[in-house]
């Protein structure tokens, strides 16, 4: 999603996500650091965090492409978060 609203090739690999990223021009705030993050924190600590980054990450889709909805996957993303 992020490579494609800044007309790059996926990286392929987590270890490349880092210079990848610095590249991007169009990209939630802190998001190498954030990513980064998750794998040091405890499960039930890293859930939160990476729901967050999704959400900033439709957000941008939002407001970088508005002719495209992000409604449905918002939904289905609420739904999974419901039966926890």
């Amino acid at each position: 999603m992020l490579s494609g609203l800044n007309g790059m090739i996926p990286p392929g690999k987590i270890k490349g996500l880092a210079l990848r990223l610095d590249k991007m021009a169009h990209k939630p705030a802190n998001l190498a650091e954030r990513v980064q993050q998750l794998w040091l924190l405890p499960p039930q600590e890293m859930v939160p965090h990476f729901y967050a980054i999704v959400d900033d990450l439709l957000a941008l889709v939002e407001a970088r492409t508005p002719h495209i909805s992000t409604q449905p996957v918002r939904e289905r993303l609420q739904l999974r978060l419901e039966q926890r």
